[in-house]
């Protein structure tokens, strides 16, 4: 059967549309990172930054993401006698993508992947803060508490539930651009008025924290 000849010229021009390659994507990258707290390893804290994995056709939005990870030494608190225990890192991350592009970080939120022994009464709270310096005060934060007892591996997504649900930008100027971000757990006994003794929440493993980092066309 043939096709008439608008639709036939419209599957051609499908056909051209179909064969196009997807437009280049720039690699984000990151030129220096400083960092500090109490569950940043003290030898250096480790990241990763992936290929653009790029998801662009002729009928989408021009766009590809990054995963960067960072790996912590014990991000897992740990206390005594005390009926609270803080650990936290702060990294700061120096971004970097060609002009006429921006990057957008913690738009699908933070995946927390570590152990942890929790015992009965102790409940642990996790926290991730994104932002960059152009704009402090556009947070995008993610938050997850779960009670013990729990014990071994752990992973959990930390959906960005305050600030910008959308994640952080950078601006498209193509210059240098300062990601702060701020890990926390912390682990608190919620029966402290009965609590007698020692009680250890902790497991000396590292965890590896992981966002997406997207580069869209300005």
């Amino acid at each position: 059967m043939r096709l008439p000849i608008a639709l036939a010229g419209f599957a051609s021009a499908a056909s051209a549309l179909s064969l196009r390659q997807a437009p280049p994507f720039p690699a984000p990258s990151i030129t220096n990172i400083t960092y500090w707290g109490s569950a940043c390893p003290e030898n250096g804290l480790s990241y990763s930054l992936t290929s653009p994995n790029s998801t662009s056709t002729p009928f989408t939005t021009n766009t590809s993401t990054s995963m960067l990870s960072f790996e912590l030494s014990n991000f897992a608190p740990n206390f005594g006698s005390f009926g609270s225990s803080l650990r936290m890192c702060n990294a700061v991350a120096f971004l970097q993508v060609q002009g006429g592009w921006k990057v957008v970080v913690n738009g699908r939120g933070t995946t927390a992947k570590g152990a942890v022994e929790l015992g009965e009464g102790v409940r642990l709270y996790l926290r991730g803060t994104w932002m960059v310096s152009r704009a402090p005060w556009d947070q995008s934060i993610g938050m997850f508490d779960v009670p013990g007892p729990l014990g071994g591996p752990f992973s959990q997504l930390l959906t960005p539930v305050e600030g910008n649900e959308k994640g952080v930008e950078t601006g498209c100027e193509g210059w240098e651009t300062e990601l702060d971000a701020e890990f926390q757990a912390r682990a608190v006994n919620e029966t402290y008025g009965g609590f007698k003794g020692e009680m250890e929440a902790t497991v000396d493993a590292a965890w590896t924290l992981t966002t997406d980092v997207e580069v869209i066309r300005c």
